[in-house]
Protein backbone atom coordinates (compact mmCIF):
# COMPACT_ATOMS: atom_id res chain seq x y z
CA UNK A 1 0.00 0.00 0.00
CA UNK A 2 1.54 3.58 -1.11
CA UNK A 3 2.32 6.05 1.83
CA UNK A 4 -0.07 8.64 2.08
CA UNK A 5 0.89 11.83 0.16
CA UNK A 6 3.47 9.67 -2.25
CA UNK A 7 2.88 10.37 -6.03
CA UNK A 8 1.18 7.86 -7.77
CA UNK A 9 2.74 6.56 -11.10
CA UNK A 10 0.29 6.03 -13.75
CA UNK A 11 1.61 2.47 -15.65
CA UNK A 12 1.73 3.40 -19.31
CA UNK A 13 -1.42 2.87 -21.32
CA UNK A 14 -3.38 3.62 -18.67
CA UNK A 15 -6.73 6.15 -19.26
CA UNK A 16 -4.57 9.26 -17.09
CA UNK A 17 -1.08 8.26 -18.62
CA UNK A 18 -3.42 8.32 -22.30
CA UNK A 19 -4.85 11.57 -20.96
CA UNK A 20 -1.58 13.46 -19.96
CA UNK A 21 -0.23 12.64 -23.65
CA UNK A 22 -3.53 13.84 -25.39
CA UNK A 23 -2.95 17.31 -23.33
CA UNK A 24 0.85 17.19 -24.24
CA UNK A 25 0.21 17.08 -27.45
CA UNK A 26 -2.60 19.78 -27.60
CA UNK A 27 -0.50 22.08 -25.74
CA UNK A 28 2.39 22.25 -27.90
CA UNK A 29 -0.40 22.73 -31.11
CA UNK A 30 -1.82 25.54 -29.57
CA UNK A 31 1.97 27.25 -28.31
CA UNK A 32 2.70 26.90 -31.65
CA UNK A 33 -0.70 29.09 -33.00
CA UNK A 34 0.61 31.32 -30.11
CA UNK A 35 3.47 31.65 -30.64
CA UNK A 36 3.56 31.98 -34.46
CA UNK A 37 5.23 29.02 -35.11
CA UNK A 38 1.59 27.31 -37.18
CA UNK A 39 0.08 30.41 -38.92
CA UNK A 40 -2.29 28.29 -41.68
CA UNK A 41 -5.12 27.77 -38.71
CA UNK A 42 -5.48 31.61 -39.12
CA UNK A 43 -4.85 31.63 -35.07
CA UNK A 44 -7.32 28.54 -34.51
CA UNK A 45 -6.43 26.52 -31.63
CA UNK A 46 -6.46 22.70 -31.39
CA UNK A 47 -10.43 22.69 -30.19
CA UNK A 48 -11.93 25.99 -32.76
CA UNK A 49 -12.55 25.03 -36.37
CA UNK A 50 -9.44 24.55 -38.67
CA UNK A 51 -8.78 22.46 -41.91
CA UNK A 52 -6.93 19.25 -41.45
CA UNK A 53 -6.66 18.14 -44.88
CA UNK A 54 -4.30 20.74 -45.53
CA UNK A 55 -1.11 18.98 -46.53
CA UNK A 56 0.61 22.79 -45.71
CA UNK A 57 -0.80 23.14 -42.65
CA UNK A 58 0.75 19.85 -41.35
CA UNK A 59 4.14 20.37 -43.30
CA UNK A 60 4.51 23.41 -41.15
CA UNK A 61 3.94 21.65 -37.64
CA UNK A 62 6.43 19.39 -38.98
CA UNK A 63 8.35 22.45 -39.21
CA UNK A 64 7.62 23.56 -35.66
CA UNK A 65 8.16 20.91 -34.19
CA UNK A 66 12.07 20.36 -35.32
CA UNK A 67 12.67 23.88 -34.41
CA UNK A 68 10.46 24.14 -30.84
CA UNK A 69 12.85 24.95 -27.82
CA UNK A 70 11.73 23.60 -25.02
CA UNK A 71 14.38 25.01 -22.45
CA UNK A 72 17.63 26.44 -22.24
CA UNK A 73 20.56 24.62 -20.05
CA UNK A 74 24.17 25.38 -19.51
CA UNK A 75 26.88 22.88 -21.20
CA UNK A 76 28.24 20.95 -18.50
CA UNK A 77 31.73 22.25 -17.62
CA UNK A 78 31.14 25.85 -19.26
CA UNK A 79 29.56 29.17 -19.10
CA UNK A 80 27.87 28.37 -22.48
CA UNK A 81 23.81 28.46 -22.69
CA UNK A 82 21.91 27.00 -25.54
CA UNK A 83 18.25 26.22 -26.43
CA UNK A 84 17.52 22.65 -26.04
CA UNK A 85 15.09 21.02 -28.93
CA UNK A 86 12.79 17.88 -28.95
CA UNK A 87 14.97 15.30 -30.18
CA UNK A 88 14.65 13.77 -33.31
CA UNK A 89 12.51 11.02 -32.03
CA UNK A 90 10.58 12.90 -29.68
CA UNK A 91 9.87 15.61 -32.36
CA UNK A 92 8.35 12.41 -34.52
CA UNK A 93 6.58 10.73 -32.27
CA UNK A 94 4.96 14.47 -31.11
CA UNK A 95 3.69 14.75 -35.21
CA UNK A 96 2.43 11.49 -35.39
CA UNK A 97 0.93 11.83 -32.20
CA UNK A 98 -0.95 15.13 -33.39
CA UNK A 99 -1.69 13.22 -36.80
CA UNK A 100 -3.50 10.28 -34.76
CA UNK A 101 -4.91 12.77 -32.67
CA UNK A 102 -6.88 14.27 -35.73
CA UNK A 103 -7.54 11.33 -36.88
CA UNK A 104 -9.14 9.24 -34.35
CA UNK A 105 -10.85 12.47 -32.00
CA UNK A 106 -10.91 15.94 -33.05
CA UNK A 107 -12.37 14.68 -36.47
CA UNK A 108 -13.70 11.51 -35.74
CA UNK A 109 -16.64 11.65 -37.72
CA UNK A 110 -15.93 13.73 -40.29
CA UNK A 111 -15.96 11.51 -43.53
CA UNK A 112 -13.91 13.68 -45.87
CA UNK A 113 -11.27 14.28 -43.30
CA UNK A 114 -11.15 10.39 -42.85
CA UNK A 115 -11.08 10.20 -46.72
CA UNK A 116 -7.60 12.23 -46.11
CA UNK A 117 -5.99 10.22 -43.50
CA UNK A 118 -5.99 7.01 -45.39
CA UNK A 119 -2.69 8.72 -46.22
CA UNK A 120 -1.79 6.94 -43.05
CA UNK A 121 -2.45 3.82 -43.37
CA UNK A 122 0.62 1.55 -44.57
CA UNK A 123 0.00 -0.47 -47.38
CA UNK A 124 -0.10 -4.17 -47.63
CA UNK A 125 3.33 -5.60 -48.31
CA UNK A 126 3.84 -6.01 -51.88
CA UNK A 127 1.49 -3.13 -52.15
CA UNK A 128 3.14 0.41 -53.96
CA UNK A 129 2.13 3.58 -51.93
CA UNK A 130 -0.16 5.77 -53.27
CA UNK A 131 1.31 9.71 -53.89
CA UNK A 132 -0.83 11.12 -50.66
CA UNK A 133 0.97 7.84 -49.04
CA UNK A 134 4.59 8.81 -50.17
CA UNK A 135 3.93 12.54 -48.87
CA UNK A 136 2.65 11.38 -45.23
CA UNK A 137 5.71 8.88 -44.94
CA UNK A 138 8.23 11.11 -46.37
CA UNK A 139 6.82 13.77 -44.25
CA UNK A 140 7.84 11.44 -41.24
CA UNK A 141 11.07 10.32 -42.05
CA UNK A 142 12.17 14.33 -42.96
CA UNK A 143 10.96 15.04 -39.26
CA UNK A 144 13.52 12.80 -37.87
CA UNK A 145 15.71 13.31 -40.31
CA UNK A 146 15.94 17.39 -40.21
CA UNK A 147 16.19 17.25 -36.47
CA UNK A 148 18.74 15.25 -36.10
CA UNK A 149 21.15 17.41 -39.05
CA UNK A 150 19.76 20.76 -37.52
CA UNK A 151 20.90 19.20 -33.61
CA UNK A 152 24.13 18.22 -34.96
CA UNK A 153 25.09 21.65 -37.12
CA UNK A 154 24.15 23.24 -33.61
CA UNK A 155 26.47 20.12 -31.40
CA UNK A 156 23.67 19.63 -29.76
CA UNK A 157 23.88 16.16 -27.19
CA UNK A 158 21.32 13.89 -29.20
CA UNK A 159 21.93 10.98 -27.52
CA UNK A 160 20.85 11.08 -23.86
CA UNK A 161 21.51 8.01 -22.91
CA UNK A 162 22.90 6.88 -19.59
CA UNK A 163 26.08 6.45 -19.23
CA UNK A 164 26.55 2.59 -19.38
CA UNK A 165 27.35 0.02 -17.04
CA UNK A 166 29.67 -2.44 -17.76
CA UNK A 167 30.72 -5.51 -15.82
CA UNK A 168 33.91 -4.46 -14.37
CA UNK A 169 31.57 -1.79 -12.30
CA UNK A 170 29.11 -4.44 -11.31
CA UNK A 171 32.41 -6.60 -9.88
CA UNK A 172 33.04 -3.12 -8.08
CA UNK A 173 29.50 -3.02 -6.50
CA UNK A 174 29.50 -6.79 -5.78
CA UNK A 175 32.70 -6.75 -3.65
CA UNK A 176 31.10 -3.85 -1.46
CA UNK A 177 28.47 -5.91 -0.99
CA UNK A 178 30.03 -8.42 0.18
CA UNK A 179 32.12 -6.80 2.23
CA UNK A 180 29.27 -5.02 4.00
CA UNK A 181 27.78 -8.81 4.19
CA UNK A 182 24.17 -7.90 5.47
CA UNK A 183 20.64 -8.92 4.37
CA UNK A 184 19.92 -5.69 1.94
CA UNK A 185 23.47 -5.63 0.38
CA UNK A 186 23.17 -9.32 -0.33
CA UNK A 187 19.77 -8.60 -2.51
CA UNK A 188 21.45 -5.54 -3.97
CA UNK A 189 24.68 -8.14 -4.93
CA UNK A 190 21.75 -10.39 -6.41
CA UNK A 191 19.99 -7.61 -8.38
CA UNK A 192 23.44 -6.61 -9.80
CA UNK A 193 24.49 -9.97 -10.78
CA UNK A 194 21.61 -10.94 -11.96
CA UNK A 195 20.98 -8.14 -14.27
CA UNK A 196 24.52 -8.39 -15.74
CA UNK A 197 23.70 -12.11 -16.37
CA UNK A 198 20.60 -11.41 -18.33
CA UNK A 199 22.16 -9.03 -20.72
CA UNK A 200 20.43 -6.15 -18.78
CA UNK A 201 16.96 -6.90 -19.17
CA UNK A 202 16.07 -6.51 -15.51
CA UNK A 203 11.99 -7.53 -16.26
CA UNK A 204 13.54 -11.31 -16.75
CA UNK A 205 14.90 -11.70 -13.02
CA UNK A 206 11.21 -11.26 -12.10
CA UNK A 207 10.39 -15.14 -13.18
CA UNK A 208 13.77 -16.29 -12.00
CA UNK A 209 12.36 -18.94 -9.26
CA UNK A 210 15.31 -18.73 -6.62
CA UNK A 211 13.97 -22.52 -4.89
CA UNK A 212 15.32 -23.88 -7.89
CA UNK A 213 19.24 -22.25 -8.47
CA UNK A 214 22.06 -24.69 -7.63
CA UNK A 215 25.61 -24.61 -7.45
CA UNK A 216 28.01 -24.98 -9.97
CA UNK A 217 30.85 -27.21 -8.45
CA UNK A 218 33.05 -26.69 -11.75
CA UNK A 219 32.53 -22.80 -12.27
CA UNK A 220 31.79 -21.92 -8.62
CA UNK A 221 29.53 -20.43 -9.38
CA UNK A 222 25.14 -20.22 -8.45
CA UNK A 223 23.31 -21.18 -12.00
CA UNK A 224 19.85 -20.91 -12.53
CA UNK A 225 17.54 -20.69 -15.63
CA UNK A 226 15.85 -17.74 -16.23
CA UNK A 227 13.29 -16.90 -19.80
CA UNK A 228 13.68 -14.54 -22.25
CA UNK A 229 10.41 -12.30 -22.00
CA UNK A 230 9.32 -10.93 -25.67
Amino acid sequence: MAAEGAPQVQPRGSAESTESARRKLKSHWNDGVRKGGITLTNGKTWDEEWDPTSKELWQQVAGYLIHIHTYEYTVPGSSTKMLAHLSPKVAKDYFIGLVHLAKTERFLRDATVQKFFECTIEPQQGSMKTPDQLWYFGLKTQVWDQAYDRAAKAGELTDKSAKPIYPEDCHRVAVKCSQEDSPQSSLVKLVVNSNLRTGGRPMENCFINIDAMEYDTLHKAVKLKSPQVI
